[in-house]
């Protein structure tokens, strides 16, 4: 799947501070002293959403390995 590219607004606001948010992802928004800081908030926001959805491929490979013997616990003296 590719992934989707999201564009990061950046508003002004009128007390020196910044406002960053994502129009695919709402519920990120982020208001800092400094552009750079609300920009890179936004973009954990993101990241941390989609390592939430991405499912990890960790489990189904152990799973696999146990219904084939392996993943026994092995003596390794």
């Amino acid at each position: 799947m590719a992934a989707a590219e999201c564009t990061i607004v950046i508003e002004r606001l009128g007390d020196d501070y910044y406002r960053a948010s994502c129009p695919l992802f709402p519920d990120c928004e982020a208001v800092a002293a400094t552009e750079a800081a609300a920009r890179q908030a936004v973009v954990e926001a993101i990241t941390r959403i989609m390592r939430e959805r991405t499912p990890s491929p960790y489990p189904l490979t152990r799973q696999r390995g146990r219904g084939q013997g392996e993943g026994a616990a092995r003596d390794c003296s």
